[in-house]
């Protein structure tokens, strides 16, 4: 892990009860079915800020048998996109 992960860590957040899922074409579908539910976010009640934010648990594992499922990273930053993380 070099120092700069958290500049380059992109998650994708799904809600359990989102009728779209099955719709996402995009990422959720093209992950395997047994890796599916690894993504999926759940509400917790307790972490919840009244009149602010909903609260929900998301773990993240990046490495190991029980890291999660990732993707190759296809987008290219353009020169606009890039300047602001000090890259070029």
């Amino acid at each position: 892990m070099g120092p700069r992960l958290a500049d380059c860590l992109v998650t994708q957040l799904y809600s359990a009860r989102n009728p779209l899922l099955d719709c996402d074409e995009t990422v959720f579908l093209k992950l395997p079915e047994a890796n599916r539910k690894r993504v999926i976010a759940h509400y917790h009640h307790y972490l919840t800020i009244p009149d602010v934010a909903l609260g929900y648990r998301f773990d993240i594992v990046l490495r190991g048998s029980e890291g999660l499922p990732s993707m190759p990273n296809t987008h290219m930053l353009t020169v606009e996109e890039a300047e602001p993380y000090g890259r070029k």
